[in-house]
């Protein structure tokens, strides 16, 4: 599965941050989020996919958007456990 082995990587590229204890690296990384216009795209092809008339184009751009979004989603949610473990300061 494309995505999840693009996640994996993204996952083995930040997990050094995390596991140096370094709590303002892991709030920096739940801080990343699609800009408006990103938003706005995505809208556009969910609508134009529901409609039924995607493009091979538009579908390969909607599908590089869902596994950026699922690679974010992991990061993040690695991020928000690490913090969970650190030890109180």
């Amino acid at each position: 599965m494309v995505a999840q082995n693009e996640a994996s990587i993204w996952q083995r590229v930040v997990e050094p941050l995390w596991n140096r204890h370094n709590p303002e690296a892991a709030k920096a990384l739940l801080e990343l989020q699609f800009r408006q216009p990103d938003i706005d795209r995505m809208n556009q092809l969910a609508k134009i996919a529901r409609e039924g008339s995607l493009s091979a184009l538009e579908h390969a751009e909607l599908e590089m958007y869902n596994r950026i979004g699922q690679a974010l989603a992991i990061i993040q949610s690695k991020a928000r456990s690490a913090l969970q473990k650190l030890p109180e300061r």
